[in-house]
């Protein structure tokens, strides 16, 4: 898989939620991570094609939390945002909760904007600490 991303933050951010505008262009997947501890550790809420929202933990070796079926379009903007608390972890869409997971693997990191094999715009991104 041809995987980027574009990382902010240090090993010491911890409780947070990060927010964008998300805009998949011909991409397999795109979306937000957090607790990025480079590009082979992070957990990330993703737009995956065809058709469905993931939420994944890589650690060197890619593993699925959670997944739905989602129709969404290329062109189309989605507000997309990520939260991790201690071990659990929440993802949704505008202001619903879409995954409630619990995992102890990764405590602290950075966040990250997620993109494969393709294009995608990222507006208003923010970070906020939730401690």
């Amino acid at each position: 898989k041809d995987r980027g991303l574009l990382i902010q933050g240090t090993r010491e951010w911890r409780n947070y939620t990060v927010r964008a505008q998300v805009t998949p262009h011909l991409a397999a997947a795109s979306g937000l991570a957090i607790r990025v501890q480079g590009l082979n550790r992070y957990y990330a809420f993703l737009l995956t094609a065809p058709g469905e929202l993931r939420l994944i933990k890589r650690i060197h070796h890619e593993s699925c939390l959670a997944r739905l079926s989602f129709d969404w379009q290329f062109g189309n903007q989605y507000a997309l945002w990520l939260r991790c608390d201690g071990p659990n972890l929440t993802a949704g869409i505008n202001e619903q909760t879409l995954f409630e997971v619990t995992d102890h693997d990764l405590d602290a990191g950075g966040i990250g904007l997620v993109i494969e094999e393709g294009r995608c715009a990222f507006e208003a991104v923010s970070a906020k600490s939730d401690s």
